[in-house]
């Protein structure tokens, strides 16, 4: 079974049209053979990824670390969400965002630019531009709050949301849909009520061990060392010991909590969540 830096690794070989190895050492040196051919080919070389805040931290640093032996005329484009640059943004990234040499946010669509953007889709699917009421059209306008894949999923679900056949949306059935729990932004989940996490299991969790409970247990090669030492092959110089680890090369040490925190790139709640298994 491959882990997740592994596959994206691999997912590689699709546009570089290799055929895809059992090994991924193996896959790495034909995907850097590919990258020169390419290059020799006088063509540009820019591999895009999306959905680039999904990546885990580790992942990147994989990435960053097969990139390094490509032509020194490629590029590397990530898209994503604003978790990315909170990503890229802590230290233990730091070698990852040094090397970032342009960044761009896209800003939310104008309220005019979305209702375009809807009428043009009516157009394209033969619907009139009556199909939504002018007051459920602006609501749809406001509640997609400039995101085209919110105002696409709201004009979808609204329409499903009448019971008799009607051709006409109107506000009923925007606002019906819109009641939804996943639509408003005020609600709280039943397993997360009462998150706020105790002086007692935050304690518990500094000191939980880190290295078969917790790192083996979720995929993490370990490779066990003198002194009841362990390191980990994807953390080059990284040892961890009970519920204690340090990276002297990048002068980073802590507990469990700062391990999740500041090598794997999870915000405090979450790691408390992988430690505590809730």
């Amino acid at each position: 079974m491959l882990d997740v830096s592994q596959n994206s690794t691999i997912l590689l070989t699709d546009p570089f049209t290799i055929d895809r190895p059992l090994h991924d050492h193996h896959c790495e040196r034909l995907l850097v053979q590919q990258a020169f051919s390419v290059h020799r080919a006088g063509k540009m070389l820019a591999p895009i990824i999306d959905d680039a805040h999904l990546m885990p931290a580790d992942c990147l640093r994989k990435l960053r670390l097969l990139c390094e032996d490509f032509p020194r005329s490629h590029n590397l484009i990530l898209i994503g969400q604003p978790p990315l640059l909170q990503s890229l943004s802590l230290s233990i990234n730091e070698e990852i965002r040094s090397r970032v040499t342009y960044s761009a946010l896209l800003s939310r669509l104008a309220p005019d630019t979305v209702e375009q953007f809807i009428l043009d889709q009516l157009d394209r699917a033969g619907l009139g531009h009556n199909t939504f009421t002018p007051e459920a059209l602006a609501l749809i306008v406001r509640s997609g709050e400039g995101l085209l894949r919110r105002t696409r999923n709201l004009c979808l679900s609204s329409p499903r949301s009448q019971v008799h056949q009607t051709r006409v949306v109107d506000l009923k059935q925007v606002n019906r849909v819109l009641i939804q729990p996943h639509w408003r932004k005020t609600v709280t989940s039943p397993s997360l009520k009462g998150s706020r996490w105790s002086r007692e299991r935050i304690r518990a969790a500094r000191s939980a061990p880190l290295g078969k409970p917790l790192l083996q247990k979720r995929g993490r090669q370990l490779i066990q060392r003198e002194a009841g030492n362990f390191i980990l092959p994807a953390y080059p110089g990284l040892i961890v010991k009970d519920s204690y680890w340090r990276w002297p090369e990048r002068n980073l040490a802590g507990n469990a909590i700062d391990f999740h925190v500041q090598v794997l790139g999870l915000s405090f709640h979450d790691a408390m969540r992988q430690i505590t298994g809730t």
